[in-house]
């Protein structure tokens, strides 16, 4: 597999606009995207081409595949025929430069790049890189999102769902058939799915790295975009599904698998902040994006407009 490039793998689900968005920003990462994967839930098939906009209809340089599985929630980790070692996973609704998408990247690698020179025969499968940090504990029903950006700034875990990089390895662990059971339930609720793969990474190696990237200023693209009142998961679903399934994977990986749950609580995952800008480390927090409310983010996709589809709305600051 190649280690010096990335597959993007991008979920969707009836917004072909932002997908067309989406695609038009990552086929300018030409030198760092071997190929954009494209989970497809849908009936009928995508035809080629035909719901992307100019830009992205037009990319000849980034293949793109259209991986079409049944509509089930769980196979957004589907393992698949992967040319790259890395994989950066995203909702559509959630955009990134290509530099945010390069500092990720190359953390990843070099961490990768340590760990194997410490003789750790399965480096890759031990870091998970992210944007979007948690805090999950066994006394919590259901974690506060909130929690990672205020102090003490507590994580153990970013949700790779919402941009993270892992190997393509942990696509065959997610589907391993002992995890069936867990995968029915994540499928049945349309929820969970990246609350698994956060226990999967912690439990399959006990000394997992979790790396979260705290983006400057200019790559702080906050998008939004929201096509057809699809609207998140969690509006869909709500919480009280979403905790069962909590529940279930601390009875099934154990209380410890984030947290020295008989003892302090003190974290057993090894966590690392990684600014981008080395002159943001002096508060020693990663800021949430509503550190720049009130600003317009310097990402160019972030821009109102509508379409024949509906109203897209991309960036919460225009």
């Amino acid at each position: 597999l190649d280690e010096n490039m990335l597959t993007v793998i991008i979920t969707t689900y009836k917004q072909p606009t932002c997908l067309s968005k989406m695609i038009c920003l990552l086929s300018q990462c030409t030198d760092l995207v071997a190929e954009i994967r494209v989970n497809w839930f849908e009936q009928p098939p995508p035809l080629p081409s035909s719901h992307l906009l100019p830009c992205a209809s037009n990319n000849r340089t980034i293949p793109i595949v259209y991986d079409e599985y049944p509509n089930r929630l769980s196979y957004r980790f589907h393992p698949r025929n992967f040319t790259t070692q890395a994989i950066f996973s995203v909702d559509v609704d959630t955009f990134y430069t290509c530099n945010a998408l390069s500092t990720a990247f190359q953390t990843w690698k070099e961490l990768q790049r340590q760990e194997q020179k410490k003789g750790s025969i399965a480096a890759v499968d031990e870091i998970v890189v992210g944007f979007h940090p948690r805090y999950l504990h066994p006394s919590n029903k259901l974690y506060n999102w909130e929690e990672s950006y205020h102090a003490p700034f507590k994580f153990n875990t970013v949700f790779v769902t919402k941009g993270g990089i892992v190997s393509a390895r942990m696509y065959e662990e997610y589907f391993k058939e002992k995890f069936k059971f867990l995968r029915s339930s994540i499928d049945e609720a349309i929820t969970a799915e990246d609350l698994f793969m956060s226990f999967l990474l912690a439990a399959t190696k006990k000394k997992v790295i979790t790396v979260l990237i705290c983006l400057e200023a200019k790559d702080q693209c906050a998008v939004d975009c929201n096509e057809n009142n699809i609207g998140s998961l969690a509006s869909r679903s709500g919480n009280s599904p979403r905790e069962a399934i909590l529940k279930k994977l601390w009875d099934y990986f154990g209380q410890d698998t984030f947290v020295d749950a008989s003892n302090d609580g003190s974290s057993i995952v090894k966590q690392m902040i990684v600014w981008q800008n080395p002159l943001d480390a002096k508060d020693g927090v990663c800021k949430s994006k509503s550190y720049w409310e009130g600003t317009v983010p310097p990402c160019w996709m972030c821009s109102n407009s509508s379409s024949s589809t509906g109203k897209i709305k991309v960036c919460p600051h225009d």
